[in-house]
Parts: structure tokens; C-alpha cells; sequence
């Protein structure tokens, strides 16, 4: 993905797969309109005292966790963040939550099995229910009280390192169809989407998603807005994780990018090998060596592979992912690509 200082419309739909319906994605408020008088819970939270980064982690990082991903099997796949928004309720990416069969909450030295209640994946957004989770919930904010410049602190679990916290400023507040996500200098890495970013008074004001895969300190977050618009759709190639900010493609899995294009791979359990050719579009076109073709479709959620074909497409789990090599481990195979 790549963004300038002058975004590009984006679609503004998404469908609902239960339903089978186009619906409107949700507006979030417009942070550009200084004319009209500010809402009352902006002007609380501009309002409220700043804290000192010492403060703000001391008050919110016994709501902030861990989120652990496995395979069917157990085995770890994905490592995220997230933020306890509610009475045994966590709120992350669900390009965390959906990346594997199994879901545990870590906050402290406590370890929790989850479930997925809520996936807008329209929005990137997921809401975990974790019974006997007692942790305090943070207090939610408005994109409608930022400004580019503003001091901001993420808090989450970069490369599974729990609790780690980083200061940045709002860089600039981007607008796509779906509202304002927030662009910010705070530094994240894989394992921070899902956590939290938080304004100078300690209230959540984004999650953190993705960043600028050849930029530097170019992060975003969705808008904790969101948060209450949340509802159950289905991603589509339009949404928030694959919509076009400015001139570039912003995908909340930069993963998402190199996998894109023709490989050469080999089964080592079946010794067949075959030409994979993975299209932006998530078309997977395959031609064994036996000489059979396959057609699939593909996504790529935090670690995991989804093909979506039963017979063919049981989720793989990314080892390594390089530009020129990948290795995929599933139940009953494990490929070696190249390009």
C-alpha cells in the first residue's frame, strides 16, 4: 500500500453473505468538519487531562492482551493484540481473530480460551467473547477529537512482546468511504494489529491495523468509532483491508502483497509439484504435474493461507514468505515454493 496526502475514493459497500445483500458501509464522522460545533463527547475528551506515557500505560495496559492463534491442532499461527472493551469482551483485527481454528486471550499470567462473537470483516474489526476474563474496560474515544500533530500511545504485543508501548503523534486522518482511519508516526510491527491506540488521556482512539509496507513510521489505525457500528459482513475486495488509499493498494496483511504473482511449488507429502498463480484479485489458478488444473480462491489472514476448496484448500500456515521463497504447512501436506 501506498498513500500521498491527496486519497482516492474507495468503494463503499460490502456484502452480507449471510443474506446474500449489498449494504452500505458505516459513516464514520467527519474529523474535517471544524464548522459545525463539536459533539459533546468530543469536547469531553478534549477536555480531559493529559497524562504523562508512564500514566497512560500504568492506567490502560491492565485492559490491554495478547491474542493467541492456533491451528486445529494447536500449533500457534498468528500472534495479535487486542483491547478489553466490555465485561469479558475483547475487540482486535480480524485479520488476527480468522487467521486460525482457535483463539486464547493472555493478559497477565492469565491464558484464556475465546470466541469469535462479532467479525465485521468489512471493517477489519472482530469482537472476541472470553468467559472468566476479568479485566477493566478502557474508555473509547472519538476520531472526532484528533488533529494531525496530537501525541498518541499504541500499546499491544509487537512479535508476541506483551505490553509494549510506543509513543508517535496523528500524522494525518485519512478519509475513505467507509469514514476517517487514522494515520499515525507510532511505531508497530507484526503482533501490534489489534491493540490499541491511545490518546494523551489514556482513552482508546484506534485500533491498530496495518503499515505502509515500504514506508517508515507510516501506520495506521482503524477508528474506535467503529467500535458500535460494528455488524456482520463479509470482506470484500472494496473494504477497509484491501481498499486504495491515494495512488497504493492498503491491505491489512502486507503479506497479502507478496504472495501475489506465479510459483513454482512442491508437495512433499503427495511429491506433486505444480505451477500456483495467485491473483490480486484472491483467483488461485493451479496446474499440477500430473497434469490436472485447479481453480480456487485464496485469502491471506495473519499467518494463514485459506484456500476454498475443501478437497484442496484445507488452511495452510505460512512458515516463510520471502519475495522469492514460501513454505506452507497444513494437516495432510507441506509445500515448498519458488520464484
Amino acid at each position: 500500500m501506498q498513500t500521498s496526502n491527496s486519497p482516492a475514493p474507495v468503494a463503499a459497500s460490502s456484502v452480507d453473505a449471510d443474506a446474500g445483500s449489498v449494504e452500505p458501509a458505516p459513516q464514520a464522522t467527519d474529523s474535517s468538519a471544524t464548522a459545525a460545533p463539536a459533539a459533546p463527547q468530543a469536547r469531553a475528551i478534549a477536555d480531559a487531562p493529559a497524562r504523562s506515557a508512564e500514566n497512560v500505560f500504568a492506567e490502560v495496559s491492565p485492559s490491554v492482551a495478547r491474542v493467541n492463534v492456533m491451528d486445529a491442532s494447536g500449533r500457534a499461527v498468528v500472534l495479535g493484540s487486542g483491547v478489553v472493551i466490555d465485561k469479558e469482551s475483547v475487540i482486535t483485527a480480524c485479520h488476527v481473530a480468522e487467521g486460525g481454528a482457535k483463539l486464547e486471550v493472555k493478559l497477565g499470567e492469565v491464558v484464556l480460551p475465546a470466541n469469535l462473537q462479532l467479525a465485521d470483516e468489512a471493517l477489519d474489526l472482530c469482537r472476541l467473547t472470553v468467559p472468566g476474563l476479568h479485566a477493566p474496560s478502557v474508555a473509547i474515544g472519538s476520531v472526532a477529537s484528533l488533529h494531525p500533530g496530537q501525541t498518541v500511545y499504541a500499546i499491544g504485543a509487537p512479535a508476541g512482546l506483551e505490553l509494549t508501548i510506543s509513543q508517535g503523534i496523528v500524522s494525518a486522518l485519512r478519509k475513505v468511504d467507509e469514514g476517517t482511519v487514522i494515520q499515525t508516526s507510532t511505531p508497530i510491527s507484526p503482533g501490534s494489529s489489534g491493540g490499541g491506540l491511545f490518546d494523551i488521556s489514556g482513552r482508546l482512539i484506534g485500533i491498530t491495523t496495518f503499515q505502509h509496507r515500504y514506508g517508515q513510521n507510516l501506520n495506521f489505525a482503524l477508528p474506535a468509532d467503529w467500535i458500535s457500528q460494528m455488524r456482520a459482513r463479509k470482506a470484500t475486495l472494496n473494504s477497509v483491508a484491501h481498499r486504495t488509499l491515494s495512488s497504493g493498494q492498503a491491505q491489512a496483511n502486507p503479506q497479502a502483497d507478496l504472495i501475489v504473482g506465479q510459483w513454482l511449488c512442491r508437495d512433499w507429502t503427495s511429491g506433486l509439484s505444480g505451477q500456483y498463480r495467485f491473483e490480486a484479485d484472491g483467483n488461485l489458478g493451479i496446474v499440477l504435474s500430473d497434469g490436472r488444473s485447479v481453480a480456487l480462491n485464496y485469502r491471506v489472514f495473519g499467518k494463514a493461507l485459506q484456500l476454498s476448496d475443501s478437497k484442496y484448500g484445507a488452511d495452510l500456515a505460512i512458515e516463510e514468505l520471502t519475495e522469492r521463497k514460501m513454505v506452507l504447512h497444513g494437516r495432510d501436506r507441506s509445500m515448498a515454493c519458488e520464484r
